[in-house]
C-alpha cells in the first residue's frame, strides 16, 4: 500500500505542477470546463502512473472516481472563494496541497492490500521526483507569493528555469552524502546576490529554508519505506 501511496503522490504533484500549464490555470479562473479538464489529466496521469496497480481490485478504481471528483471540488472552492490579500492567497495554496493529500491518504482506508511490487530503490527515485517537482514549481510559487508582497504590481507567475534548476541541484545535494557542499553553494549565492545588490536575507532564508523542509519530507518517507 505505501507503494500505491507514494505513485498517488508523484502523479498528483504531475498533473497539478508539471502538466498545468499557467493557460490551464488561467482556463480554471474562468470556467468549470478548465478545472474538468484539469482533473481529467489527473486521473489520466493516475492511471499511467500506478499501472498496472489500478486495475488491482474495483474497489481502487471506484474510489480513484472519488478522488477525482475530490480533486474538482477542492479546486473550485480554491477558485470560488476569492482571497483578499497575498497573504490569504498563501493559505490558500497551502491548504489546497494538504487537502489535496490528505484525500490521496485515505487511499489507506481501502479493503485492499495490493502487491508491493517495486524495489525500494524505484520507490525512493518516486519520492526524489514527487518532492523535486515541489522544489522546483512549489517553492517558485511561494517566492512569487513574497516577491509579490513587496511588489505588488508583479502580477504574472514565471517559472524561471534557472533558478528551478539550480535548487534542484541543492535539492540533489541534500539527498547524497555530499551534503556538506550546500554551504559552499548558500556561501556563493548570498555573495553573488550582495554584488548584484538584490540581496534579501529573508527571502534567502525562506527559499533554503523550504529547501531543508522538504528534505526533512524525504528522509521521513524514506524511513517508513525502508
Amino acid at each position: 500500500m505505501t507503494s500505491l501511496f507514494i505513485l498517488l503522490l508523484l502523479s498528483h504533484a504531475l498533473a497539478d505542477f508539471v502538466f498545468q500549464t499557467g493557460r490551464l490555470y488561467q482556463w480554471k479562473v474562468r470556467s468549470n470546463w478548465g478545472i474538468l479538464v484539469h482533473v481529467l489529466i489527473f486521473a489520466a496521469t493516475t492511471v499511467v502512473v500506478t499501472f498496472p496497480l489500478v486495475f488491482y481490485s474495483p474497489f481502487f478504481l471506484s474510489w480513484l472516481i472519488l478522488l477525482t471528483f475530490a480533486h474538482f471540488w477542492i479546486d473550485k472552492t480554491k477558485i470560488v472563494i476569492k482571497p483578499s490579500t497575498i497573504q490569504v492567497e498563501i493559505k490558500y495554496f497551502i491548504y489546497d496541497q494538504i487537502a489535496h493529500i490528505a484525500s490521496i491518504m485515505t487511499v489507506f482506508l481501502l479493503p485492499i492490500h495490493p502487491p508491493e511490487g517495486y524495489q525500494p530503490n524505484v520507490m525512493l527515485g518516486c519520492i526524489a521526483l514527487f518532492l523535486g517537482i515541489y522544489v522546483a514549481y512549489a517553492v517558485s510559487i511561494l517566492l512569487y507569493y513574497y516577491d509579490r508582497a513587496l511588489d505588488p504590481t508583479l502580477i504574472r507567475l514565471d517559472h524561471q528555469w534557472k533558478p528551478m534548476v539550480y535548487r534542484l541541484f541543492i535539492f540533489g545535494l541534500l539527498l547524497t552524502s555530499w551534503r556538506p557542499l550546500i554551504m559552499v553553494a548558500m556561501f556563493v549565492h548570498g555573495w553573488r546576490n550582495v554584488r548584484r545588490h538584490v540581496f534579501d536575507s529573508r527571502r534567502f532564508w525562506l527559499e533554503y529554508g523550504l529547501l531543508f523542509i522538504l528534505w526533512i519530507i524525504f528522509e521521513g518517507l524514506k524511513r517508513s519505506l525502508l
